[in-house]
C-alpha cells in the first residue's frame, strides 16, 4: 500500500476494479480502534499472495501498530515501507537507527519511534525514487527521491506476521512504550497502562487492560 498517485499510479492494474476493503471497525475498550483490512485484492495474481490481512491498532493518543499478516503459495520476501514527510509535507524526513530493531524520525514539532517486534526481519535505511505523474489534479508530482525505512524477511517463507509499533512524542522527549509480541499476543506497556490484545480469526481484540494514566 502506498500514499496516493505518487505509489499507485497502476493505470493498466486500476481498471480491473479491484482493490483492498475494510473487514471490521472496532473500538475496544480503553482507548483501542482496531481497523482490519483486506489488502490482497490490491496486488497483481501473479505475486502468488494467499492472503494479506493489515490491522491498524490505534491507542489513543500517541501509539499506532501495524500488523500485517502475509501467507503466499511459494516462499517470498516482504516489504514493509515507511517514509515520513515534514511539517509542511514538503520534503521528506530521513531515518536513523536507535538500538536493536528501533528507528526514528520527525521534525521541529515532534518525533516518532518505530519498532519492529518480529524476529527475523530487518531494517534498512535507504532513498528510493519515486515515479511522478507529472501535472495532474492541480499540482505537479515530478520523479523524486524519497526516504524510505524497509523491514524485510532475512530468509523466504510462505507465512509471515510483521508487527511494527510507532510511538509518537514532543521533539526533546523519548519514546516510553514497550511491546511484546509472541505470534498470537500483543503486550503494549506504556507508563502504568498494560494492555493485552489477542489474535481472533482476521481480528484483534483486546483482552485485558491493566492501570491507570
Amino acid at each position: 500500500l502506498g500514499s496516493g498517485a505518487d505509489w499507485f499510479e497502476c493505470t493498466e492494474f486500476r481498471r480491473q476494479k479491484r482493490g483492498p476493503r475494510v473487514m471490521a471497525v472496532r473500538d475496544e475498550p480503553d482507548g483501542v480502534t482496531v481497523v482490519s483490512c483486506d489488502v490482497a485484492p490490491a496486488y497483481p495474481d501473479s505475486l502468488g499472495i494467499r492472503r494479506y490481512d493489515r490491522h491498524f491498532i490505534h491507542i489513543r493518543p500517541d501509539l499506532w501498530i501495524v500488523v500485517d499478516y502475509f501467507s503466499t503459495r511459494a516462499p517470498a520476501t516482504f516489504d514493509i515501507l515507511f517514509h515520513a514527510h515534514d511539517e509542511r509535507n514538503a520534503a521528506d524526513r530521513p531515518f536513523a537507527p536507535c538500538g536493536g530493531s528501533a528507528w526514528e524520525t520527525g521534525g521541529q514539532k515532534g518525533r516518532m519511534r518505530l519498532t519492529c517486534l518480529t524476529p527475523g526481519m530487518a531494517g534498512a535505511y535507504e532513498l528510493q525514487t519515486v515515479l511522478g505523474t507529472g501535472k495532474k489534479d492541480g499540482g505537479d508530482h515530478p520523479n523524486h527521491q524519497s526516504c524510505l525505512l524497509r523491514f524485510r524477511n532475512t530468509a523466504p517463507a510462505r507465512t509471515l506476521t510483521s508487527v511494527v509499533v510507532m510511538e509518537a512524542f514532543p521533539a526533546g522527549g523519548s519514546a516510553t512504550a514497550t511491546a511484546s509480541w509472541d505470534g498470537r499476543t500483543l503486550t503494549v506497556k506504556l507508563g502504568l497502562r498494560t494492555w493485552t490484545l489477542v489474535r481472533r480469526g482476521r481480528g484483534f481484540r483486546v483482552c485485558c487492560s491493566r492501570g491507570s494514566d
